[in-house]
């Protein structure tokens, strides 16, 4: 049995001028489309996001545990803090003044 298929010739020119004629439908199609999804995903999210009781309980479990206090690191932590403000307070004396290059001639202080 021989299927007799018959070739079928696109020449560039022809799918350039396709492409010109309808690419703002295509695109137009495409917005719509992405549109239409993230509608659906975002009714889907809100309004039918039901959680099991299993889930409900394990989000429970782990949102609300009591966290340790950590005395040392907080102590470790205030001690830097009150560190750079100290630091911060001090007046700073500049050694090489990068502005005033010229030898023999007075800073401003």
């Amino acid at each position: 049995m021989k299927l007799k298929l018959k070739k079928l010739h696109i020449s560039g020119r022809a799918l350039a001028l396709f492409w010109f004629r309808h690419a703002q439908a295509f695109f137009a199609a495409l917005f719509f489309v992405a549109i239409g999804a993230g509608m659906y995903f975002w009714y889907d999210n809100v309004y039918r996001g039901d959680w099991t009781d299993e889930e409900r309980r394990r989000y429970a479990e782990s949102a609300f545990q009591e966290t340790v206090f950590q005395e040392s690191d907080f102590r470790k932590a205030v001690e830097t803090a009150d560190e750079r403000s100290r630091l911060h307070e001090e007046d700073l004396e500049i050694e090489n003044d990068f502005f005033v290059p010229i030898p023999g001639m007075k800073k401003e202080r």
